[in-house]
């Protein structure tokens, strides 16, 4: 048999630190990174997005709750089809990491998986997911990114509109301490520890007046060679105005992704893929948080950001990267929504003619699914 992997490198996000980008990298860099001794194994993704997200069936081992995640995000599946999922995404994952191992030269090679998505996992399905590579490897090597509460609310905000989550204030009090709640469920049974290792790295929009990469910091991070600017590809997540915001905002109260009988509904997913592509009109502007929602995370980051370090610093399997103590929201790129209350509850006074705009787009949008669906010689990409 094959020697182990020197080691297996686990980028784990979360949301809202250039996962996209990095993953574009990785899948079209593999031939680059395999000449460095990195294995970028093939993305078995449904999305548009290389994002290793069949991890989560491989680690959860609870099938309702299983369902519950599946549903939420790509389509309706009783327990029983997830437990049929779990069983070929753990297959096809086995035969990955023992073709990994045989790669030239045997027992340095090094596997690179990506996926925020493993935010979903509780304790146990991270232990279970530790065995499963600590089969194929000697050791795990985790990458987590630490993000200014501030900055990546409104990013999250932007994606959970998209995404067709129905927001509430609660958001405000859970950002600061989502991070703590995430890295105490990843963390391994004592029997695992001295094998695993996780990098807590701080997430910077800019250092001094250089911009800052995720990408080469990430490769950094790992020894790997940083990326020629020529071969990085253009990912990102699209942005939506605040206009936008708040008609989606609606959209998402009035349509629930699943129906009575737990249903996906397709044309809300078709809906929002169409909102991404929507172009901005004259009546739009950039999204942003009002001076109450900044104010409310003011009061709650610096708390939240303390006991992080704490927890960190007691942990002997983490090692905190230099920077994270000092997360301050980017002042040069914060700015204030002027208006009263909460972005959360802004109703902008939009023209009749911009919703006669938007439900065009939506009507073309879903004309060219129904196209594609019939399988048309004349099909547009969507």
């Amino acid at each position: 048999m094959a020697p182990l992997l020197k080691r297996l490198i686990l980028h784990v996000g979360p949301h809202k630190t250039g996962t996209t980008s990095l993953q574009h990298h990785l899948a079209t860099q593999r031939q680059a990174l395999r000449q460095q001794g990195f294995v970028v194994p093939p993305i078995l993704s449904l999305d548009n997005t290389p994002n290793n997200w069949y991890l989560v069936y491989v680690a959860c081992c609870d099938n309702e709750r299983l369902a519950k995640y599946h549903n939420s995000v790509r389509g309706g599946h009783q327990p029983a089809d997830c437990a049929k999922l779990r069983e070929r995404f753990t297959q096809t994952l086995e035969k990955e990491l023992h073709s990994a191992r045989q790669q030239e030269p045997l027992g340095e090679q090094q596997a690179i998986f990506s996926s925020e998505e493993v935010a979903f996992l509780r304790s146990d399905d991270w232990d279970h997911l530790y065995k499963v590579f600590l089969t194929h490897a000697e050791r795990i090597e985790m990458v987590y990114y630490l993000r200014a509460p501030i900055d990546r609310l409104r990013s999250d905000l932007q994606q959970g509109v998209k995404g067709g989550t129905a927001l509430t204030a609660e958001i405000f009090s859970k950002l600061p301490n989502q991070d703590l709640l995430r890295l105490r469920a990843m963390e391994p049974a004592p029997t695992l520890q001295p094998r695993i290792r996780l990098q807590v790295r701080p997430y910077r929009e800019r250092q001094g007046s250089q911009p800052w990469d995720v990408i080469a910091d990430f490769l950094d991070g790992i020894g790997a060679q940083p990326p020629s600017p020529t071969s990085r590809p253009l990912a990102f997540n699209p942005s939506i105005s605040i206009e936008l915001f708040s008609v989606v905002q609606d959209i998402n109260k009035i349509m629930p992704a699943l129906g009575p009988q737990g249903e996906y509904n397709r044309l809300r997913h078709h809906l929002h893929d169409a909102i991404e592509n929507y172009r901005w009109t004259a009546e739009d502007h950039t999204f942003s948080l009002s001076q109450q929602d900044v104010d409310k995370l003011w009061e709650q980051q610096n708390t939240g950001l303390q006991q992080l370090i704490a927890f960190c610093r007691a942990a002997a399997w983490i090692d905190l990267a230099e920077g994270c103590e000092q997360m301050q929201p980017m002042s040069n790129t914060l700015k204030i929504l002027d208006i009263p209350g909460s972005v959360l509850d802004y109703k902008p006074d939009l023209s009749r003619a911009y919703y006669v705009n938007l439900i065009c787009h939506l009507w073309s949008y879903l004309r060219r699914v129904e196209r594609k669906d019939k399988g048309s010689p004349n099909q547009t990409s969507s």
